[in-house]
């Protein structure tokens, strides 16, 4: 199966007025790191996430074609249970609207229609009955590990289902989209039981994890590009978000569902103080003004950033080829360095080598970015520098010799001035009071047995 996980590209972020707008409540040196940030972000679309579940569930029905399941749906719980005591029943769901858990229950029912082996949020009594031992249990990502390992305490609590976990007669699969491998770890050790190697049924072999991106917590490099610490430290600034700033529990995911925006992300995209907005609504409803623009794919053949071209272009033109060198020479993702580069091709502005041509020129001529570098000619030498030898310094009145009539190239094509070194030229042979050392030699008898009495 094909995932398809969409990203923003540098054309969507200069296009988009919504984005904009929330940029421009931020300094120009913290607006190219929100670039980075939204350039990281990989969004999951609702038939991607249901097509992905109905195929990892539909692989364990293939597994174990003889088996039962009991499909249920993670979701946070007013009360202290999940079943009743009395006649096994599910506790009853609020009718307000509670984001991935509506989704995620809807793909739960729908599965449970077309397979005769599935039942939807069966109860004890029904898990007797038909003598289900496979439970599934689905949540779209998990960041922490704290709702889950709350989710199962509560469902633990009947005494029916933690007798059958202990004698091992039920196993259980957690299916994710994504999840952390700290938050597994928290998971297994917040169940009942003991994880020992000589006991008889360990908790962790009772347990599996299904996800399809898996994913280290202090990996920010992985999820954000280079500039992670850039783009920890600004979203660490915003006095205004007292909680979440990285995220709930500090997870800092990048990965955002069509359905619902997760509260694992940066603070700084869904949390709104008294002087800024935040760019996604605090009911973390994904907006629509976002799908029309991920579905944009098109290159532009405008150019979006004619300082930022500009930049490239000088980097292009010094002889620069690399795309992680100039990425790094901009101080950018090599995202909007792929773009640039997409940009200046379709307007002829460099070649397919990757070498700038005439009409890239005339565009740096154009913007004045092509002017000669004037470098200061006062330099001052101090005396002790030129002890027995003619003056370095530079020529007064401006007299100059025939040799300085001379043009040398530069490295990147372009006509300068003339080399540093001819400054040197014509001073005298080093004075006798400075003389070279040179190394000493090695021994000729050279004893290799030691000292002798």
């Amino acid at each position: 199966m094909q995932i398809c996980l969409k990203k923003l590209s540098y054309e969507n972020i200069e296009s988009s007025k919504e984005i904009q707008k929330w940029l421009s409540q931020f300094k120009e040196d913290e607006k190219k790191i929100l670039y980075d940030l939204l350039l990281h972000l990989v969004f999951i679309s609702r038939d991607t996430f249901s097509e992905w579940c109905n195929n990892k569930i539909g692989q364990l029905l293939k597994e174990y074609p003889k088996e039962k399941f009991a499909l249920y749906c993670v979701r946070d719980l007013e009360d202290n249970f999940y079943w009743d005591d009395a006649s096994g029943e599910i506790a009853l769901r609020t009718v307000k609207y509670q984001g991935s858990e509506d989704f995620v229950c809807s793909i739960v029912g729908n599965f449970a229609k077309l397979h005769s082996n599935c039942y939807e949020h069966a109860s004890i009594s029904t898990l007797k009955k038909h003598k289900i031992h496979k439970i599934i249990f689905i949540d779209d990502s998990i960041g922490s590990g704290r709702k889950v390992s709350t989710f199962l305490k509560k469902v633990f609590n009947n005494k029916t289902f933690l007798s059958w976990w202990n004698y091992n007669l039920i196993k259980i699969y957690i299916i994710s989209f994504a999840r952390t491998k700290k938050a597994e770890e928290y998971i297994i050790k917040s169940l009942p039981g003991i994880e020992h190697y000589t006991r008889k049924y360990p908790k962790s072999n009772k347990i599996c994890f299904i996800s399809r991106i898996v994913y280290r917590k202090d990996d920010l490099e992985k999820r954000w590009g280079k500039n992670y610490v850039e783009i920890k430290n600004l979203c660490g600034k915003q006095t205004g978000i007292k909680n979440n700033k990285y995220g709930f529990g500090k997870v800092m995911s990048n990965i955002v569902f069509y359905h619902s925006i997760p509260n694992n992300i940066p603070g700084i995209l869904f949390l709104s103080t008294e002087n800024k907005e935040a760019l996604f609504d605090s009911s973390r409803v994904f907006p629509k003004w976002l799908i029309d623009l991920l579905a944009k794919t098109s290159t532009s053949n405008k150019i979006t950033d004619k300082k930022l071209m500009n930049e490239f272009l000088m980097h292009i033109k010094r002889g620069i080829r690399k795309k992680s060198s100039i990425a790094l020479a901009m101080d950018c993702d090599v995202m909007i360095v792929d773009t640039l580069i997409n940009q200046a091709i379709i307007l002829n502005l460099i070649d397919n080598n990757f070498i700038i041509t005439k009409a890239g020129m005339d565009f740096l001529k154009k913007n004045k970015f092509c002017n000669k570098i004037e470098y200061n000619k006062s330099l001052y030498i101090p005396k002790k520098w030129c002890i027995n030898q003619a003056s370095a310094q530079p020529f007064a009145n401006n007299t100059r010799t025939d040799s300085d009539n001379i043009n040398y190239n530069l490295s990147d094509g372009g006509f300068g001035l003339n080399s540093l070194e001819r400054t040197d030229e014509i001073t005298a042979k080093p004075s006798s009071i400075i003389e070279p050392i040179y190394p000493s030699g090695s021994r000729v008898r050279f004893n290799d047995k030691g000292h002798e009495d």
